[in-house]
């Protein structure tokens, strides 16, 4: 008889995940708690209500609130457990969107203590972190806040292609075809927005709360009723484990430079010239089998940030992070978007990913100068930054799926084998392997 569960509403972001989900044998990945490192367990879709409130019950475990969550179908015990305990966090820009509405609803258990800035809640401002870090979260939730204009690049990109203005529905359906559903779900509510009236609250939520975690090791869960929110955390995961797998390997190339034999990277592809400055000083190198995995450290303190949505049904996505990321977001900031501060003005990155090079380019890291667009005065990001948050093909498969989501994986057709896209014109993932299942139990 097929699980209930099965009948229970699932987000894009763990469809996604699902279809891409290992299977794992030993018997400590079918802990329910179980949480790879530097991987992502989905969690069984919950019917009740009252999930909610057993998750607010868990100890020493922090909650950012996203705005959707404020509101009266919430169980009523929720907001008692949370101001309580006292680890109930908000942000700048989540306040500024709740304000109204509890204006206009005083008899919410949570307008006194949001209005009245209660100590029985957590203000996160800039205060809490370096002035480093800081500039680290603004270069991620800068690259997540243009996830949301791929309709209108989508838009430039087709209008150029068939020497006309598109229509909305040609645009929308280039995007799903190209992209897939995330990218459309994302990009649909902002098509006609520019970059600079988009909001940011969902991206500041995310990169925000993930920070924190990272900085305190605290276990750390969002709680929303957004699929942007899933999404967005999922996406900022993807980047920062890459940046994190980029910094140690120039790190361990300064300390072992023997074992590498770097090249001369030529730029003869035409994808390689557009994400990178032509420089004497770049080089490739082969990653050796298991690269992903021997430039973590052995020791390392692990911290589960999770996404709780509640709709129809209560879904949970976890990712196992460790407290070392916070030195990604310390060197992206002060280098002003670099993935190392120890090779000048040369970044490192692990892979080509999403590059669509030959065969061969596929399987090398890469120490080069990035073309880069400037963002501000603090910082810039690069072109091939910009491209890796708006791919949806990310190099994601350390998953761990419940027994009752495994699927055998669908028939290869030409839609599913279509790439996506980017803002530099490649396609295709160049995907490095990546570490085999390690992670802890959270309980």
């Amino acid at each position: 008889m097929p699980d209930p569960s099965e009948r229970l509403p699932r987000t894009p972001t763990s469809r996604y995940l699902i279809r891409r989900a290992r299977s794992a044998e030993t018997s400590d990945y079918s802990s329910p708690t179980f949480i790879p490192r530097l991987g992502y367990r989905i969690g069984e879709p919950l019917s009740d209500p009252k999930a909610l409130v057993q998750a607010a019950l868990q100890p020493d475990h922090d909650f950012f609130l996203d705005t959707s969550i404020v509101d009266f179908a919430a169980p009523s015990e929720l907001w008692d457990i949370l101001l309580a305990g006292g680890n109930a966090y908000l942000i700048p820009s989540v306040v500024d969107e709740l304000t109204p509405w509890l204006e206009r609803h005083p008899d919410h258990p949570m307008s006194a203590p949001v209005l009245q800035k209660s100590p029985r809640l957590q203000f996160v401002t800039s205060r809490d972190f370096t002035p480093s870090v800081w500039d680290g979260i603004h270069f991620y939730l800068n690259l997540l806040v243009r996830r949301k204009q791929v309709m209108r690049t989508t838009e430039m990109r087709l209008g150029r292609e068939i020497g006309r203005h598109p229509t909305i529905d040609e645009v929308q359906q280039e995007v799903q075809r190209t992209l897939g559903e995330r990218a459309y779900l994302i990009g649909r509510k902002m098509k006609n927005a520019k970059l600079e009236e988009l909001s940011h609250a969902d991206e500041g939520l995310v990169t925000i709360a993930f920070a924190r975690a990272v900085r305190t090791g605290r276990p750390t869960t969002i709680l929303t009723r957004d699929q942007d929110v899933v999404e967005q955390l999922y996406k900022l995961t993807v980047l920062i484990d890459f940046d994190y797998r980029s910094m140690l390997l120039a790190n361990s190339y300064l300390h072992d430079f023997g074992l590498y034999r770097p090249q001369p990277l030529a730029l003869d592809e035409v994808w390689l010239r557009e994400a990178f400055v032509d420089d004497p000083n770049n080089v490739q190198f082969e990653r050796q089998p298991g690269l992903e995995e021997s430039i973590l450290p052995s020791s390392f303190d692990f911290v589960a940030v999770s996404c709780i949505r509640v709709s129809d049904a209560i879904t949970h996505l976890s990712f196992g992070a460790e407290k070392r990321m916070e030195e990604t977001l310390e060197v992206k900031g002060r280098t002003g978007g670099l993935n190392t501060d120890k090779l000048g003005t040369r970044n490192c990155h692990l892979s080509l990913w999403p590059l669509s090079v030959s065969k061969p380019r596929q399987t090398i890291a890469v120490i080069a100068v990035d073309k880069r667009v400037r963002l501000g005065d603090r910082f810039t990001i690069g072109l091939l930054d910009i491209n890796r948050a708006m791919s949806t093909n990310d190099p994601t498969d350390t998953i761990y799926a419940p027994r009752w989501a495994k699927r055998p994986p669908p028939r290869a057709t030409p839609r599913a084998r279509r790439r996506a896209p980017s803002l530099i014109r490649p396609r295709g993932p160049g995907v490095a392997e990546r570490a085999p299942f390690r992670g802890m139990d959270t309980r």
